[in-house]
């Protein structure tokens, strides 16, 4: 499996929960063509047949990606493909990541309390560990 090749995708992309499923692969096809250069100039046309996806849907990822600071791309000339850079997820690191927002019930969206959700699921593991301990012994 390794023969036949791998790309690396960084734990800081991987877990990005702001970027959509589609957007993390297309960072990875990035990669896989960048392969150790900061840089690339696949076309969208064989991108897109890489993942099986539309070029519209490509072009959709890519913005996504431009947008939170992900990569860049510059086009050369009519017709031809773009360059695009790959910039370095360390700079994304010093950057206060955004919490993810949830919809509320009215609909309007406020920060997700990773705390209180984390003791939540502690408090429902502790309960089942206490059940478990009351039928065995």
């Amino acid at each position: 499996m390794l023969r036949a090749g791998f790309a690396a995708l960084p734990y800081m992309v991987l877990r990005d929960v702001s970027l959509t499923m589609g957007a993390r692969l297309i960072y990875a096809v990035l990669l896989m063509y960048a392969w150790q250069e900061g840089s690339c100039f696949p076309g969208q046309m064989r991108m897109s047949a890489d993942v099986g996806i539309s070029q519209r849907n490509l072009r959709r990822f890519l913005a996504e990606l431009r947008d939170q600071g992900y990569i860049s791309w510059r086009k050369h000339m009519p017709g031809g493909t773009n360059t695009y850079f790959i910039h370095d997820v360390k700079t994304k690191l010093k950057t206060k990541a955004k919490r993810p927002a949830v919809a509320s019930r009215r609909g309007q969206d406020r920060p997700l309390d990773e705390d209180r959700a984390v003791h939540q699921i502690d408090s429902v593991n502790e309960t089942q560990r206490n059940r478990l301990s009351n039928q065995t012994g």
